[in-house]
């Protein structure tokens, strides 16, 4: 059983999760931020020091997926947001990195303010503001990290960039069977209409995201 003590956003869905996975699987998280503190960029060395089970965590759709023995892949432009997830694995066998931003083709991109790449305030004194970083078609992304085809969870939380992310799924043959999207910058509408997602149906939504499932007919 999942608890989701520390989801930190749409909170129904670790009940969703434990209905539709029963057993362990596999996800990938596409966007992982600050999980552990918000300074942790600026200063990482007493978190560094702990264990991971006396590691806070500020929110996050998949950590307690990965500390109850998933196989979790995390894609993050920002590598210390990517050590933060390491660090709160229990094992480094079920944990597979990658620092890149997720888009529709190969492209440079800005990160900015909310860890977006459509807010690049380079006046903002965060540590990760302004830095330029790699984007590669998503599927592209999958490929690097041998994700497997199909799989159980997509966890997308770009801040604005889920269009593009969604891009580079097309004609791709990675399909999970259940995707968890942040709509509140594009709109469920602009989600539900993108070719990548015609086959999954709805199953939640509230103001921040939204919950689809794979339909059982789609190949």
């Amino acid at each position: 059983m999942i608890y989701f003590k520390h989801i930190g956003q749409s909170c129904w869905l670790g009940g969703y999760l434990n209905e539709f996975f029963p057993e362990k699987g596999t996800f990938v998280e596409i966007g992982v931020g600050n999980i552990i503190a918000h300074d942790y960029v600026s200063n990482p060395e007493p978190w560094q020091k702990m264990h991971w089970k006396d590691l806070p965590i500020l929110g996050s759709n998949t950590i307690e997926l990965l500390q109850n023995g998933w196989n979790g892949h995390y894609i993050d432009p920002e590598e210390k947001f990517l050590d933060q997830a390491k660090l709160l694995s229990p094992t480094s066998d079920k944990i597979k990195t990658l620092a890149v931003g997720c888009g529709s083709t190969f492209s440079k991109g800005t990160l900015g303010v909310g860890e977006s790449f459509l807010n690049p305030d380079i006046n903002s004194n965060l540590p990760w503001i302004g830095k330029k970083h790699q984007i590669v078609p998503t599927r592209e992304a999958f490929y690097r990290l041998d994700v497997p085809e199909s799989f159980d969870f997509l966890s997308i939380d770009v801040e604005g960039y889920e269009i593009e992310v969604l891009d580079g799924l097309i004609n791709s043959p990675y399909k999970a069977k259940a995707i968890i999207i942040e709509t509140n910058h594009v709109g469920l509408m602009s989600v539900m209409s993108h070719p990548y997602i015609s086959s999954y149906k709805l199953v939640r939504h509230d103001n921040l995201n939204a919950l689809l499932i794979k339909n059982e007919s789609s190949t």
